[in-house]
């Protein structure tokens, strides 16, 4: 049997959407305590992508902007002590460069419809052990080890 949202979406007794996290409570009939998981909306592949070569252009600038203006300085400076602030500067570039990249944004997607259903199939295939179709319906059953 498929697990679809349309054949799971009458198991679903509570759901509070919390921005990309949904917190979920699904009960079949006769089931004395519904059972209680968390989706998360999650962006597709070539969304993740798109986020992350943005973060990237944005790290790649970051350090640039600072590589240049500490090479710049050094030069003014000279000598090993100009050797110094360049080597100073490549290590603030890197450190930049890393704060830049916010993963939070990479994983960022808007949260439609089609994705909330997707997220919710998905948490309920992690329960799935718990049911069963029978007679065209969920059936709630102690899983075996």
């Amino acid at each position: 049997m498929e697990i679809t949202y349309e054949n799971i979406k009458s198991l679903i007794v509570s759901q509070e959407n919390e921005g990309m996290m949904i917190k979920l409570k699904f009960q079949a009939e006769g089931q004395e305590t519904p059972l209680e998981t968390v989706a998360v909306v999650m962006p597709d592949q070539d969304e993740m992508m798109k986020n992350a070569m943005k973060q990237a252009g944005k790290a790649a600038a970051v350090g640039t902007g600072i590589n240049m203006a500490s090479n710049a300085l050094s030069g003014v400076i000279g000598g090993a002590a100009g050797q110094a602030t360049r080597m100073a500067g490549s290590a603030a570039a890197s450190a930049a460069s890393s704060k830049a990249m916010n993963v939070d944004k990479i994983m960022q997607t808007e949260v439609t419809d089609e994705k909330t259903q997707q997220a919710i199939v998905t948490a309920f295939g992690h329960l799935s052990m718990y049911y069963k179709w029978e007679g065209g319906k969920w059936v709630y059953q102690t899983p075996t080890a």
